[in-house]
């Protein structure tokens, strides 16, 4: 019997061949080991998404509404912009495979830097197109070194502000003077995954965080990725969204599995407007501080956005291979280009 794996094209072959797929092991045993790679909120979600889960689940055999319409309303009236320019996906994880999908191609290319978030990586490899990882300046973006790389087969550039894994931050002048002179064929994709923590962080040393949604209301070709896994602490929905010009997200939507927000999730997260509020008071702020993590004796923090450390006193065989100290689970920090410090956060 020939082998089918020949009809399948090349650089999807090439994936299955490398084996990148080893999740780190977070069942099978008594204890669910903390993840502290995953960045997952300790805290848990706000009573009232709770409230909403419990009633949403009552539901789950009705299939869930196709266009997520009254979630899309409430994002939008709570960012200001109008519900045609948001698209909620299964996690942001989604609408980065999408972008990648649908941009992308043979002798094409996307930008980021090294040391960022790993599933820019993951979404690219997937299409026939190229990821240029731009080294990295003292643990973060080098948005002037990336832009000498754009070239005329770049169409799309991975911001993660604040980065994931090192936690530094782009300022919104910093952002401002990189959107100014983006060429007319590349997307700006600025992922603020932990923007609820970094818009604080960025008041306490007296920048401005972001203009990102200004971007979207004059019409830039620029997507905005938010989502409810970390400050929400609803990671296990698998709920995110984007945010950007109403002709770009039309676009993207053609591309989005249909049904890919459950009724749970869509339940669990359409009230998050007073949601927040409950959960985090008056204004969202970070939920672990660089004090709080004495009892991690092996870590150090990285002197961003206080959430993402680095390892110490963690075997060096740890930069190739997953590993778990104590009860608490991490990932080869080869994957980032970190040198010899695997990659690790204590939750955000």
């Amino acid at each position: 019997m020939p082998d089918f794996s020949q009809f399948i094209p090349a650089h999807v072959r090439k994936l299955v061949e490398s084996d990148q797929s080893k999740p780190l092991n977070q069942s099978g045993s008594g204890t669910k080991p903390i993840a502290l790679n995953l960045n997952e909120n300790p805290f848990g979600p706000s009573p009232l998404a709770l409230k909403a889960l419990k009633e949403a689940i009552e539901q789950v055999h009705r299939y869930p509404e196709i266009h997520a319409v009254d979630l899309h309303e409430e994002i939008a009236a709570f960012h200001g912009v109008k519900p045609e320019q948001v698209l909620v996906t299964a996690g942001a994880t989604e609408f980065l495979c999408i972008i990648a999908r649908v941009l992308l191609g043979p002798g094409l290319n996307a930008a980021t830097s090294a040391c960022s978030f790993i599933v820019y990586k993951l979404a690219t490899q997937v299409t026939e197109g190229k990821l240029v990882e731009v080294p990295a300046r003292n643990n973060g973006y080098d948005l002037e070194a990336i832009a000498k790389t754009m070239d005329a087969n770049t169409r799309i550039v991975f911001i993660s502000n604040p980065n994931n894994p090192t936690g530094t931050l782009l300022t919104a002048n910093e952002i401002d003077h990189f959107v100014e002179g983006l060429p007319n064929h590349v997307l700006l994709v600025l992922d603020e995954a932990y923007g609820d923590f970094a818009s604080d962080f960025a008041k306490q040393r007296g920048v401005e965080y972001s203009h990102a949604l200004d971007y979207v209301r004059a019409d830039r070709d620029i997507i905005v990725l938010k989502t409810f896994s970390k400050a929400h602490g609803l990671a296990g929905l698998r709920v995110g969204y984007g945010i950007g010009p109403a002709r770009l997200i039309s676009m993207f939507a053609q591309a989005r599995s249909i049904f890919s927000v459950s009724s749970v999730a869509k339940g669990g997260t359409e009230q998050f407007r007073t949601g927040r509020r409950a959960f985090f008071g008056p204004k969202p702020t970070r939920l672990c501080s660089p004090q709080d993590l004495d009892k991690f004796s092996f870590l150090r923090c990285w002197n961003g956005c206080c959430w993402f450390c680095g390892a110490l006193a963690v075997p060096r065989s740890c930069c190739s291979a997953s590993w778990d100290v104590g009860g608490a689970q991490g990932d080869p920090c080869e994957h980032w280009h970190a040198g010899a410090k695997p990659t690790l956060s204590p939750g955000v």
